[in-house]
């Protein structure tokens, strides 16, 4: 009899989900302090080394990206599951005390972050009424902030399938391809990734951050219209109206009622049905000799273009970052980057509301289409940015070069 019960274990499952949520969202508190307001405080006015930083610090994050999968799946194709989650566990725990370490270290010996200027907010009391009303005036600054089609173009981006999350490795593994492929694939990715963070400093220095974010975003646009390809191609499941029971096929021989058939003896009859069944075993080992090679086009396709477009996604994403933080004021780089997460946060939902939507691998082309069309409108997005800057030249960047 088990003692803890059905109640018990609900308990916990709700608190490890409450749990949860809340380290996300500390997380992002964390991440916003320190990539979008710290790290351009500790570099000054010098923004080539702020590009360089960016870029470093976005090639640690996906190198641990890449790194804790692989770390975890071993953990727990060696070890059983209590096993493994006591690792990570006591993992979470040191890792969270030397980061808190090494935060209060950077924080102490560098007094530009101690003497920070902030003007002062009118102090206002009203509790959920005045987070309302502040929570109205963020998102108000930042759709009168000259910086605000770039955001939306980057926001855009999160409302994407083309990437290697839950949904798209279950799409891939309906059309055939096997979890130690796609493991592998998900590392290519993350080093395309990673290539994609180091060049951008080099392309700054000589493109310009707006040309270098209008590459990045036409270079993903363009390998994600490979994926696009995908749904037209040899072994594509693609059919929208397919997915509905299939009525109108009948496995009745197409001999009519009314003919008349000759008389069949037992040893015809067997002979006849022997007959039938080899040629049928032939045709069905033709179909599936084809299908076999058919059958990857059109999940390679799909895989190429993700993998390829992490080059142009990383960097303008790091382009739209570097945007944010010479454009916009530091006592509005809070707020402003904090409606830019939440943003990113509504796309991704809708991304998984309309996989809820069309939850069936013969509906998944209509998200493909989808996802290419959001990324295509943030290309759109930040080429209108760049033109509006380049018309009002009197615009000057927060930092210099």
């Amino acid at each position: 009899m088990s003692i803890i019960t059905t109640s018990t274990k609900l308990l916990i499952a709700g608190l490890a989900v409450f749990l949860s949520i809340i380290s996300y969202l500390s997380s992002i508190a964390a991440r916003l302090s320190v990539e979008k307001d710290w790290i351009v405080c500790l570099c000054g006015h010098n923004s080539s080394l702020l590009a360089k930083i960016n870029a470093n610090v976005r090639t640690i994050d996906l190198t641990c990206n890449l790194a804790a999968p692989l770390l975890a799946g071993q953990l727990l194709y060696f070890w059983s599951y209590g096993s493994t989650a006591a690792v990570l566990c006591a993992w979470v725990v040191v890792s969270a005390a030397l980061e808190l370490c090494l935060l209060r270290m950077l924080y102490q010996r560098n007094k530009k972050l101690e003497t920070k200027e902030v003007k002062d907010q009118p102090s206002s009391h009203g509790g959920f009424i005045s987070g309302l009303q502040n929570t109205w005036h963020g998102w108000k600054s930042f759709m009168q902030h000259p910086v605000r089609d770039a955001g939306l173009g980057l926001a855009l981006l999160y409302m994407t399938v083309l990437g290697f999350d839950n949904i798209t490795w279950g799409f891939c593994i309906l059309q055939g391809v096997s979890e130690s492929v796609l493991g592998l694939l998900t590392g290519v990715s993350a080093v395309v990734g990673i290539l994609g963070a180091r060049i951008f400093p080099l392309l700054r220095s000589k493109l310009g951050l707006d040309k270098t974010g209008l590459l990045g975003f036409a270079l993903l646009s363009g390998c994600l219209a490979v994926s696009v390809s995908s749904v037209w191609s040899p072994g594509s499941p693609f059919a929208p109206v397919s997915f509905l029971p299939e009525n109108n096929h009948s496995h009745i021989l197409s001999s009519s009622h009314d003919q008349v058939q000759p008389a069949l003896n037992a040893e015809n009859k067997a002979q006849e049905f022997e007959n039938y069944e080899a040629g049928n075993t032939l045709r069905k080992s033709k179909i599936e000799e084809t299908n076999s090679v058919l059958s990857y086009t059109s999940v390679t396709l799909l895989l190429i273009g993700i993998i390829s477009g992490r080059f142009g996604l990383w960097i303008s994403d790091l382009a739209v970052q570097q945007i944010f933080q010479e454009n916009v004021a530091e006592e509005e780089r809070g707020v402003l980057c904090g409606v830019q997460t939440g943003l990113q946060s509504g796309m991704d939902l809708l991304k998984f509301l309309l996989v809820i939507g069309l939850p069936h691998q013969h509906t998944f082309g209509i998200l493909i289409i989808a996802s290419f069309m959001f990324v295509s409108c943030g290309g759109l997005l930040f080429f209108k940015f760049s033109i509006n800057r380049n018309k009002n030249e009197s615009t000057q960047p927060l930092l210099q070069k």
